[in-house]
């Protein structure tokens, strides 16, 4: 091997080595295809890096540096980089003697892609293309969360992740990686005679709260009552709310692959009276106990309602009664922990609430009539009612929302 040859390989496999560990790769990049693999198992790997800390912003003056670092690729290499923003080929700088680094002006915010192909190597190498994110000057930073929720059919569980987002340009955030996960099938089933029940099943991570579990991982069970979703830890709580009439929703907990749902037709009866104490009809009644939704029930002529619901002592129960519109009374709302709910609900309208007919009202403007106008009334009242079940009455806040045009 004459002396040139030598100093030339040598140069090659100089450009081989790893990166500083001050300079951070860029993401997402690739075009695709996996790494060639040559002789002995070698597999080329490029990445294209710049310094860490901080990250460029805007300047007609001051360059965008980056740098190439390839391993596994014998050889005497050539690079070739192209920067390109919105379609615009962006003029390079080279750097370094080998090429490996190169320069160039942005100054505009936005995001850059840089292309490096890496020729010579005797294994092949892969297109890179990088995204380069380049702030506006004096970009206000802020912490956002981000939900993905991949399709039904997908390996990958719901998952959520927080990340900072400059403002001032458009930005590419990067790969977001989905966690592992489990799949957990179940099948959903009524308990007194072991049919099929059509249901909505929503997987809660172990640890998180219900009614805001964070990342929705739900699916309808199908026609055999079966439904499969992924969990992180292949361990997860589950929320069933039939679909078919007769059942209450239920809460499992800590259910394992395989695990059956038995719901019960377990139920909570109650009546709602208007402000004279006269059964309110039509009415429109749900309940939730720790969260968890009861059926929709609608009063009866003599003002009863039955919702499908399990409950227990000590759990927080959440009333809502909707009057029929024509009323003109308030929806009213009640929550308590100290309810017996093993006592029909009795729901009484405070027995001093006066209607007002708003009829007659005119809208104007600048003194005339405004025709077809809509309009909303809304009002709040702080003890619009009570809920008793044979101890001390709760007190339940009454909201009116009106509208007309």
């Amino acid at each position: 091997m004459t002396a040139v040859k030598r100093s030339m390989l040598l140069l090659a496999l100089a450009a081989c080595g790893a990166g500083d560990q001050g300079d951070a790769p860029l993401g997402p990049g690739g075009d695709g295809a996996g790494p060639p693999t040559g002789a002995g198992g070698q597999t080329c790997a490029v990445q294209v890096v710049l310094p860490r800390d901080p990250e460029p912003v805007a300047s007609a003056t001051t360059p965008v540096m980056v740098r190439a670092v390839v391993s596994e690729a014998p050889g005497t290499l050539h690079f070739q980089w192209q920067v390109r923003r919105d379609g615009t080929t962006i003029a390079t700088t080279v750097q370094t003697s080998d090429g490996s680094q190169v320069s160039f002006l942005a100054p505009i915010a936005g995001v850059y892609d840089v292309r490096l192909d890496v020729l010579g190597a005797l294994t092949g190498c892969p297109t890179v293309i990088q995204a380069v994110n380049v702030d506006a000057p004096d970009a206000v930073s802020a912490p956002y969360r981000i939900r993905v929720a991949p399709g039904l059919d997908a390996p990958a569980a719901p998952f959520e992740t927080t990340t900072t987002i400059r403002g001032g340009a458009t930005r590419q955030l990067g790969p977001l990686t989905a966690p592992p996960s489990v799949p957990i099938d179940f099948h959903v089933v009524a308990a007194a005679t072991g049919a099929a029940v059509p249901a909505l099943v929503h997987l809660i991570p172990l640890g998180a709260a219900f009614p805001d579990p964070g990342v929705a991982n739900e699916a309808f069970s199908d026609a055999a009552g079966r439904v499969e979703l992924r969990a992180p830890s292949g361990l997860a709580d589950a929320i069933v709310v039939p679909v078919q009439p007769g059942l209450a929703a239920q809460r499992f907990t800590r259910v394992q692959p395989g695990a059956i749902f038995a719901l019960t037709a377990a139920t909570l009866t109650g009546s709602v009276r208007d402000p004279g104490g006269a059964p309110l009809a039509g009415a429109k009644v749900q309940l939730a106990v720790d969260g968890l939704p009861s059926s929709l029930a609608t009063t009866a002529s003599n003002g009863t309602f039955t919702v499908f619901a399990e409950a227990a002592a000590g759990q927080t129960l959440t009333l809502e009664v909707t009057p029929p519109a024509a009323s003109g009374l308030p929806r009213l709302t009640a929550t308590s922990s100290k309810l017996d709910v093993t006592a029909p609900l009795q729901i009484a309208y405070g027995a001093n609430l006066t209607r007002r007919d708003l009829a007659g009202l005119v809208v104007t403007r600048d003194g005339a009539p405004l025709p077809r106008a809509r309009l909303t009334v809304v009002g709040a009242i702080g003890a619009g009612g009570t809920v008793t079940t044979g101890g001390p009455p709760v007190v339940a806040t009454g909201e009116v929302v009106l509208g007309a045009t």
